[in-house]
Formats: C-alpha cells, structure tokens, sequence
C-alpha cells in the first residue's frame, strides 16, 4: 500500500510538469496588484494634513500642493480676520495660474480640492475694510463660491485628469485663532463657533456685525456645492456626513478623538479615517 501510494504521488507531480511545458497549457500567473492612483491635493490646510496623510496609504501616489488659508471665492485678497476687521489676503489668491502648472508636472490621475474653511470667511468684495463685510448668505458672496468652483473643476480637468472637492466638515472652534503670530503674522483670524446660538464670550469683529454661526456658514456652503453635484457640474465627497454621520458637529468618532485642539483640523487618526473613507473613492473615480 505505501509503495503504491507513492507511486501515485509521483504520477502527479510528473503530470503536473508535463502539463506546465506543454505548449499552450501555462501555470498560474501571479496576481497583480493594482497601481498606485496618483492624487493631486489642492487647498487649505485641512487639505494640507490630509494629504500628508495620505500618503502613507499604499493605494495612492500623492503629491501635497495645498497652502495655508486657500480660497477659492472672490474677494480672496479682502478677507476679514476677527481682530478690528483687519483685512488678510488668501494663502492661494494666484490659483487661476498656479495650479495648471503643478498639474502638469504632477501629472495625476485625480485631482482633490479640500478647500471650506477659508471659504465660508466674511469679506469684501469692493472697498476693502468699508462697513460690514459680505457673509456667505449674501446672494453675491454664494454666486462667487459656484463660479470659482466651477472654474476650478474645467482648468484642472484640461490635461484629462478627473476633479473632486470635498465639501466643509462642521468646527467649533472655542476661540478667535490662532494664537500668536498667527498667520501671515496677523492674529486672531479663525472665525464663529458652531452654534446656533451666540456665545457669552463671542465679540464682533467690527460694531454692529451681527453673530453668524459656523454651522448656518457651513450648512450654506455645502448646499452650493451639493445644487453644483446634483447639476453635475461637480464631483463632491461628502466629508461632513462622513465627521459627523448624526448631522451635528462632533469630535469624535467611534469613541475615538478625531479632531485637533482648535475642534476644526483633525487630527492623524481623524485624517488616517478620512483617508480610508476616501481612498476606494479616488480609485473609483480614477477608473471612470
């Protein structure tokens, strides 16, 4: 019985062989593993740590080319910090020329815009620094945000790379941020707490400004881009659903710390959970 066993075992392993060098019978290929998407991140700072982020992730190849306190709405050189109104310039005010370039030399498959924050900040539109500034609600204010991300969406896809933006997750931030020097050494820029209701602390930035919250800002900001998605005008992930699947402002998320001490960044587990979220989304869209 052992003899004839064995004999059988070699009979197999002989078949098995001829089978492999026979012409037109070939042995398993190797599985192959998918290539990296490469993925452009453009934006504010939010962007800047998701990126960094993201690149530890073996799905994707990126390359970081977000900046401090980008916006893309108009007004972008007439922002409003919260210390006497003084007047700050957005971190990306040359986008329109700057970006098609990196695009070029990064050649991605996909092009992120995490932009909200910087958004969503009062400003003027003439006369920089007159009376009160323009909020979000303010039909000209809303009309800029749809035109510049519209605009953004057609010069990023010119070399035939496919564009996504992210919509604003709701912050709390507890105070006017950040503390000194700032942000291009001016101080107190950060803007209005969650809400709805005004603060006990919460001063107006100019006399007679009327308290606004982060969370009626965020809510009008994200409709835009929602009316924009729905058109198809834009590709827009839902990052708010996603830091805050109740519809309300949290920091955490399965009982886990996720946002930074300002309540407005996340921080590296928050970013790490952002990027699992949306990395099977970059690859869908990259295959399109």
């Amino acid at each position: 019985m052992r003899i004839r066993i064995v004999s059988l075992l070699v009979a197999v392993t002989a078949a098995a062989c001829l089978a492999a060098s026979v012409p037109g019978v070939a042995a398993a290929a190797p599985a192959k593993t998918k290539p990296k998407v490469k993925v452009l991140v453009l934006g504010d700072s939010v962007g800047q740590g998701l990126a960094l982020r993201m690149q530890r992730d073996k799905r994707l190849q990126v390359t970081n080319a977000a900046s401090v306190n980008c916006t893309l709405a108009g007004g972008a050189d007439s922002l409003q910090s919260y210390k006497d109104g003084i007047v700050i310039g957005s971190g990306c005010p040359d986008w329109r020329t700057a970006w098609p370039p990196i695009v070029q030399q990064a050649k991605p498959d996909v092009v992120l815009v995490v932009t909200g924050g910087w958004e969503i900040v009062d400003r003027w539109f003439s006369n920089p620094g007159a009376g009160l500034p323009s909020t979000i609600q303010d039909p000209q204010f809303a009309q800029s945000i749809s035109d510049t991300h519209k605009e953004a969406a057609s010069l990023l896809s010119s070399t035939g790379a496919k564009v996504a933006f992210t919509n604003m997750q709701y912050i709390n931030p507890p105070e006017a941020l950040p503390a000194p020097p700032g942000v291009n050494g001016i101080q107190q820029i950060w803007w209005e707490p969650y809400g709805p209701t005004q603060p006990a602390n919460w001063v107006a930035p100019l006399p007679g400004q009327p308290f606004l919250a982060s969370k009626v800002k965020t809510d009008a900001l994200n409709k835009i881009l929602a009316d924009l998605s729905s058109q198809g005008a834009l590709t827009v992930y839902d990052l708010n659903k996603f830091a805050g699947p109740k519809g309300e402002f949290t920091d955490t998320l399965n009982g886990k710390q996720v946002r930074g001490p300002d309540h407005s960044h996340f921080n590296n587990r928050g970013y790490d959970l952002v990027t699992a979220w949306l990395a099977p989304k970059l690859q869908k869209l990259a295959n399109k």
